[in-house]
């Protein structure tokens, strides 16, 4: 059996800041205040549709797979941070008033892909990093990991 296991939050992180850029490039004329409202009536469609293509982009190149979304919980690994200082702690969202909106985009795709045929894993307080390599030490075959996270080289 051969498996493909997707980092979900890591690909919506990607389709996020990439769809951001997008909007914010071909809104830079607009005033700021414009500017702010096209990012908050478009930014999570237009997220989400940057996703798919991500995501269709890999079923084409990997027909034949089991395929897997593995998400962060949103309690996440608090765990970690109680423990280790310094862990992410150069990703302080809280002043970007945008990022709930990647929340809202990475709702949008989880229920939209429950119509997939595709197994979506999201443990609480566990990252999906953490549910990637739980998998591949137990799901026997190849296994093929699609994400650009720095925590993979972990694993």
């Amino acid at each position: 059996m051969k498996h493909l296991i997707i980092d979900g939050n890591n690909i919506a992180n990607v389709a996020f800041w990439r769809a951001r850029g997008v909007l914010s490039e071909e809104n830079k004329d607009k005033t700021p205040e414009e500017q702010k409202e096209v990012l908050k009536t478009h930014l999570s469609n237009f997220g989400v549709n940057v996703f798919l293509n991500i995501f269709h982009m890999y079923l084409k190149d990997n027909s034949g797979y089991k395929i897997y979304l593995a998400w962060d919980s949103r309690s996440g690994a608090n765990w970690r941070k109680d423990h280790t200082e310094d862990y992410k702690a150069n990703r302080d969202h809280s002043a970007d008033e945008f990022h709930p909106i990647l929340y809202d985009m990475m709702d949008s795709l989880k229920k939209l892909f429950s119509y997939y045929p595709v197994y979506q894993l999201e443990v609480e307080h566990a990252e999906a990093d953490d549910i990637i390599f739980s998998l591949c030490n137990i799901l026997e075959g190849t296994k093929k990991i699609i994400s650009s996270d720095g925590d993979m080289l972990q694993i």
